[in-house]
């Protein structure tokens, strides 16, 4: 039976660095792939404009779901300063909505 995988992370990139590999096992195997993106990446280089680095983060994160055949690449909110218990319950929410798939995210601490 063919599944939907969800990936959820933080920052463009976290998702291939956390699970790239299995991801593209499970593409690979048929399963249809979304990416959940929760912030652009943009507070990471204080050296440059907000606006530039969440646009080339969030390109350089299209081209990898490109290389992972991803389904959909969803970025919400790229204001979102940090991923909080109100986050992971929409997430929990989403996740009972999700239960016949399988769905990837970050743990919290």
């Amino acid at each position: 039976m063919k599944k939907t995988i969800l990936a959820i992370g933080a920052h463009p990139d976290d998702i291939e660095i956390g699970c790239g590999g299995t991801l593209s096992i499970l593409k690979d195997k048929g399963h249809k792939l979304i990416h959940l993106i929760m912030t652009s990446g943009e507070e990471g280089d204080l050296q440059s404009h907000k606006k530039q680095i969440a646009e080339k983060r969030e390109f350089e994160a299209t081209q990898s779901s490109k290389l992972l055949k991803v389904s959909q690449i969803i970025f919400p909110d790229s204001r979102i300063k940090r991923v909080n218990r109100k986050h992971f319950h929409f997430i929990k929410l989403n996740k009972v909505f999700l239960s016949k798939n399988i769905v990837f995210e970050n743990q919290e601490a």
